[in-house]
């Protein structure tokens, strides 16, 4: 009795595949900002973009568009910089994580003659892609302003 005991936990065990459980994948790659301050013409502007999910560390990078002239994207996400211009201004910023998953995001807005910019983000891929052209799901897509 014993041995048909010990028998099925072994089998059942196997077959379930509680002997080499596999790893938990991680949670999808998202760009967590929602809202970026007002920019002042002349005067200094730092603001970190930040994302979650996928396996860090992250890379991100302008992929379309620009930033106003005196503003950058570090690859750590932080956008710095002191602007000079008036006008309007799209970009498209992607991130990118150690596993090679792309999220991207586009950024509008405009410094007007009072030398305030408005900046508004919108998703722009709904789903997480990774370069080698496998995709990830990623359900929510939102509109942030």
């Amino acid at each position: 009795m014993r041995i048909v005991l010990f028998w099925m936990i072994l089998l059942l065990v196997l077959c379930c595949g509680c002997a080499n459980p596999a790893a938990p994948s991680p949670a999808v790659l998202t760009i967590v900002t929602v809202s970026l301050p007002s920019v002042e013409a002349g005067v200094l502007y730092a603001q970190t973009l930040t994302a979650s999910g996928g396996t860090a560390p992250y890379t991100w990078s302008i992929v379309s568009g620009q930033l106003p002239t005196g503003l950058v994207l570090n690859p750590t996400g932080e956008i710095v910089g002191i602007p000079t211009n008036t006008g309007v201004f799209i970009f498209i910023v992607q991130v990118i994580d150690s596993n090679k998953v792309a999220v991207q995001i586009q950024i509008d807005g405009g410094i007007n003659a009072s030398s305030q910019m408005v900046l508004h983000a919108s998703v722009v891929s709904a789903d997480a892609v990774k370069r080698n052209g496998s995709r990830q799901s990623n359900s929510v897509v939102n509109t942030y302003s």
